[in-house]
């Protein structure tokens, strides 16, 4: 027994180690200034200040501290030192203690003199920092001490996963209620379903269907003629979603192929016909997004296409109506996106 508590002690101190230790949350972020340097750190207060932390703006000492003092004294989950260079330009260096590192970049042309190179020196600072903050998404654990409070932390998740986004496109699918509309003809409820890829560049590719839930019919006095048509078609596409937008308009361009059974009820002394026909034809689409959250969105969208050939549909021995010349579709439903 007297052998066996040390053993387990030991035990239990080793399994101690090797779990993930729980990090301190820190919300301050420190910004070290020299007088040429004041207006800089302050556009750079504003910038940090934006992503959800508080910024304390300290002047440089005569005999200057370390990053990683500055740090701990606050303390901050970050210190920040924005410096000329002797030979011209800026040297800005970030201690992150999230993450366990420091990071350092030189701007040679850069002046932090004039408000342009202001802009310049800020916007390169808070890139810095935030990307060795998006190290905290990586697989491995952190190797820091301190951690961002957790808003920042899901900015931070959302601006990760729109980078991946960017780069890699975005798969969407779309679907809800339609309704077909074409001269003569009484309206058609139909079913919309919608799959689409859009690249980083905006431009991708659309594939849809549209099925019939109710018949388009016209009537005349020797009778009434039904038509059930699905339309399929396939079409390039342009999006102009940007990110941070939560509107956007998308234009698509394309083929479609429609397949369509007709039924003519007669009256007296007519006879009733039923046919089978199949229809091509380009399409145009207009349609506008409404961003919900990341992945939902609201799809309003109106479509046309022309069927050719022309197919003329006849009923006790005269033309009563022409299939899609112009068809008419108008949609509406939530459209769900990866990633």
């Amino acid at each position: 027994m007297g052998l066996a508590i040390p053993a387990l002690v030991a035990l239990s101190s080793s399994v101690a180690r090797a779990e993930p230790r729980e990090l301190a949350t820190a919300q301050s972020v420190v910004i070290v200034f020299e007088p040429r340097t004041r207006a800089v750190s302050e556009r750079l207060r504003q910038e940090i200040e934006a992503m959800g932390f508080r910024v304390v703006l300290q002047p440089e000492t005569e005999q200057p501290l370390s990053l990683e003092q500055l740090a701990a004294n606050e303390p901050a989950i970050a210190a920040i030192r924005v410096k000329p260079l002797e030979a011209g330009g800026v040297a800005m260096t970030v201690l992150d203690r999230a993450t366990g590192k420091t990071v350092h970049r030189e701007l040679a042309r850069a002046s932090a003199s004039d408000p342009a190179g202001e802009e310049l020196v800020a916007t390169r600072t808070v890139e810095l920092f935030r990307a060795s903050l998006m190290e905290l998404e990586a697989d491995h654990p952190a190797r820091g001490d301190l951690r961002p409070p957790e808003p920042v932390r899901a900015r931070l998740r959302q601006e990760a996963s729109e980078r991946v986004r960017e780069r890699s496109g975005a798969l969407s699918l779309a679907g809800g209620p339609a309704v077909l509309v074409m001269p003569n003809w009484q309206p058609s409820a139909q079913f919309w379903l919608e799959a689409s890829f859009i690249a980083q560049s905006g431009f991708g590719l659309s594939a849809a269907l549209f099925s019939p839930l109710t018949p388009a019919r016209l009537s005349r006095s020797e009778g009434s003629v039904e038509v059930r048509a699905t339309t399929y078609r396939l079409g390039l596409t342009f999006d102009t979603a940007q990110p941070g937008q939560s509107l956007a308009a998308r234009l698509s361009a394309g083929w479609s192929l429609s397949t369509a059974s007709a039924r003519a009820s007669a009256s007296l002394p007519y006879i009733g016909l039923q046919s089978e026909f199949v229809t091509t034809g380009p399409w145009l689409r207009a349609a506008g997004r409404v961003e919900l959250t990341r992945q939902l969105a609201l799809t309003l969208e109106c479509s046309a296409l022309f069927a050719l050939p022309r197919q003329t549909l006849r009923f006790a021995g005269r033309e009563v109506g022409d299939f899609a010349q112009p068809a008419l579709f108008a949609a509406l439903g939530p459209e769900l996106s990866w990633p």
